[in-house]
């Protein structure tokens, strides 16, 4: 006689295992990290205006230009040349208050001499000057309520860094994102002008944050790992509900 209770028990034992262990592992809250890059980015050295010694000097500028068609204009965007970009600005459709009169704008990303240094922190690279101008060199402005972003990229990984503002004298720090790597920030501006990155910490955190290697040890420190022992006994269970449900499947079947 051939016993045929064996697979159908086999299964109902593998399915077991797998639907519990499956729910172990999720509320164990054990997670992957997410890679932000495929690959890794390598970033050409941080071009100073006035370099530092030993650092690169000749940052490059950038522009772009548009036509004015049914009194707007289309989105400009601009970066310069460094890899990724020390600079970039993304204008949408229609962002810019124009002049009476103006017919083509030019959208200006220029390396520029800082007059003052914040008042706490440092100046985590180059000022740049942000403008727009018509075909007559008027300025043009922001229209309230458009997105105009800059993204700007620090000399190093700050270590409490944000886009800043040159008014009236003084660094006014912005609301800044992280652009995708460490060292870019990005901001939405309401206006044109100077802007720089502003590494807010201390310059002993600042230097470290600089010079330290990045370990290929993994961290464990706040991560939480996965229960061995409770998944363990939880596949030990499923086991033996594995097994009586297929004996009361098994027993069901027979009659």
């Amino acid at each position: 006689m051939v016993n045929v209770s064996t697979p159908h028990r086999a299964a109902w034992l593998t399915l077991g295992i797998g639907l519990l262990l499956m729910l172990a592992v999720q509320l164990s809250g054990h997670r992957a990290p997410a890679a932000l890059y495929d690959g890794v980015v390598i970033e050409d050295p941080y071009r100073y205006l006035q370099p530092p010694p030993g650092a690169a000097g000749n940052p490059s500028s950038a522009t772009a230009s548009a036509q004015v068609e049914s009194g707007s204009v289309g989105q400009l965007y601009t970066a310069t040349t460094e890899v990724p970009p020390q600079a970039q600005v993304i204008a949408e459709p229609g962002a810019l208050m124009l002049p009476a009169g103006a017919t083509s704008v030019t959208l200006s990303v220029t390396p520029a001499a800082s007059t003052a240094l914040p008042t706490s922190g440092r100046l985590a690279g180059n000022a740049y000057r942000i403008s727009v101008t018509d075909q007559t060199g008027a300025a043009v402005t922001i229209r309230p309520g458009s997105l105009v972003t800059l993204v700007l990229r620090a000399d190093r990984p700050p270590g409490s860094g944000t886009i800043a503002q040159f008014v009236g004298g003084a660094w006014e720090t912005l609301p800044s994102d992280i652009g995708g790597l460490p060292d870019l920030f990005s901001t939405n501006m309401t206006s044109f002008g100077d802007f720089g990155v502003v590494d807010a910490a201390p310059a002993a955190s600042a230097s470290a944050g600089a010079t330290a290697a990045p370990s290929s040890a993994p961290s464990t420190g706040g991560e939480s790992q996965p229960p061995w022992i409770l998944i363990i006994l939880i596949a030990v269970a499923a086991a033996v509900v594995g097994w009586v449900w297929g004996d009361a499947w098994d027993s069901q079947r027979r009659k």
